[in-house]
């Protein structure tokens, strides 16, 4: 028997590939679906739109947190570094506590520095506002079937929709509770 590999089909969408990611994290953060118990038969559920953009949305929060927290560190260490120039004692304009070659290279980490863990903040906030669109971008949760069917729609408790007009472009958000 032999097995031939296929090239991959060049239609896979990004939301085939988050689908995909998503159904194999659901286990290991809890999303899995219910088993049913032995001698009762399990109806095929549908599928919740709402996954895909739910394992992204955690995924980017995740991921901006973990960034700011590390951009804190670096841009904490280049004020470190500027803070130890600026604590050398001054005479006459000469720095006396350390060489000039060695507060050069603590001015240039310096810079440095604050200038990764700057970038690595606009970057981290980025990333938490995209975690934020994709959460109130998602899809409404599908109608249940059956006799366990609300009698009330659900109320979503954000909303975010496109705002056009003459002579504005914009984003309306809006809130309910």
């Amino acid at each position: 028997m032999h097995h031939h590999l296929r090239p991959a089909r060049s239609g896979v969408t990004l939301a085939r590939a988050v689908a995909v990611g998503a159904a194999l994290l659901a286990p290991t953060v809890g999303l899995a679906q219910p088993v049913a118990a032995p001698g009762v038969s399990a109806q095929a559920a549908p599928e919740d739109p709402r996954l895909p953009y739910r394992a992204v949305a955690w995924g980017l929060l995740g991921t901006g947190a973990a960034l700011a927290v590390a951009s804190g560190l670096v841009y904490g260490m280049g004020v470190d570094d500027e803070a130890t120039i600026t604590d050398a004692a001054k005479t006459d304009g000469v720095i006396t506590g350390i060489t000039q070659v060695e507060a050069q290279r603590l001015q240039d980490s310096a810079g440095r520095l604050k200038t990764f863990g700057a970038v690595g903040f606009g970057v981290a906030g980025g990333l938490m506002l995209g975690a934020l669109v994709t959460w109130l971008l998602e899809p409404e949760a599908p109608a249940p079937c059956g006799p366990a069917a609300p009698a009330e729609p659900e109320i979503r408790p954000f909303s975010l929709a496109p705002s056009l007009g003459p002579a504005h472009a914009g984003l309306q958000l809006g809130f309910s509770f």
